[in-house]
Parts: structure tokens; C-alpha cells; sequence
């Protein structure tokens, strides 16, 4: 079973600066991984909903496609 990453993401963007810097790097991304990003991370989406959201065909399938988002989003901040 992998990691749910979304914790992670929470303890990164506790700072303004680093707020910032989510904010901008989410901007980079694809509307794809900003949806994901945001149902997870703002929104608290579970698998399921995430699913249902962005059209993906299983939970499992939404699940894997926010771990490469929010892989994603960490390479964009640390560029920043």
C-alpha cells in the first residue's frame, strides 16, 4: 500500500512563504493535478470523490494519479 502523501503537503504550505510558493507552483501544473491537488489538500476529497471529480474510472486510479500530482507539485516548489 503507498504512502497517502497529502499530510505532507499540509506540513509544507504551513508558512506564508511557503504558501506562496504552493500557490505558484500549483499554477504550473495541469488543471488535471490542480483538481486532484486541491480536492485532496483543500477540500478533502477521498479517493472516491476524487475519482468521481476529475472522471477518473477508480479510486485506485484517482489514488495514483494525486501521488504523481502531488510529486509533481513538490518538484515545482523546490524549483521555485
Amino acid at each position: 500500500q503507498l504512502h497517502d502523501p497529502a499530510p505532507s503537503v499540509i506540513e509544507t504550505i504551513a508558512s506564508k512563504q511557503d504558501q506562496q510558493r504552493y500557490k505558484a507552483a500549483l499554477a504550473r501544473l495541469s488543471s488535471l493535478d490542480r483538481d486532484l491537488i486541491v480536492g485532496a489538500v483543500e477540500l478533502g476529497y477521498n479517493h472516491e470523490q476524487l475519482a468521481l471529480a476529475t472522471g477518473k474510472p477508480t479510486p485506485g486510479s484517482a489514488r495514483v494519479a494525486l501521488t504523481r500530482a502531488i510529486e509533481r507539485l513538490v518538484a515545482e516548489m523546490r524549483r521555485a
